[in-house]
């Protein structure tokens, strides 16, 4: 597995018809995953759209949180139920309007 964590730029130095930010952040690590005989890349969660829109599918993941003082667990697994309530909504969402898009195109 290729992992994708982060990449950063100088934005100051792109223009607007500057591909910089697709080559380093998808094309290049693709390329390379192709090279190498990698089968599957973990793009990660920030921008979920624009992977979506790239081919990458959602998969779903798991946390576990272990906190050994009561009252900061509790605390953290209401947040985390709440948290996936509302990231099941919104890849809900995602994937409805990806289907629209795609009967468009």
């Amino acid at each position: 597995i290729l992992d994708v964590y982060i990449a950063g730029l100088d934005y100051s130095c792109l223009t607007k018809t500057d591909f910089t930010y697709f080559i380093v952040t998808y094309y290049a690590p693709i390329r390379a995953a192709i090279e190498e005989g990698i089968e599957k890349i973990h793009f990660r969660v920030a921008a979920r759209s624009v992977k979506l829109k790239r081919g990458c599918k959602l998969e779903k993941t798991n946390i576990f949180v272990k906190c050994h003082i009561r009252l900061l667990n509790l605390i953290l697994n209401q947040y985390i139920k709440y948290r996936n309530q509302i990231l099941s909504g919104i890849l809900a969402t995602a994937y409805r309007r990806i289907r629209i898009w795609k009967k468009k195109s």
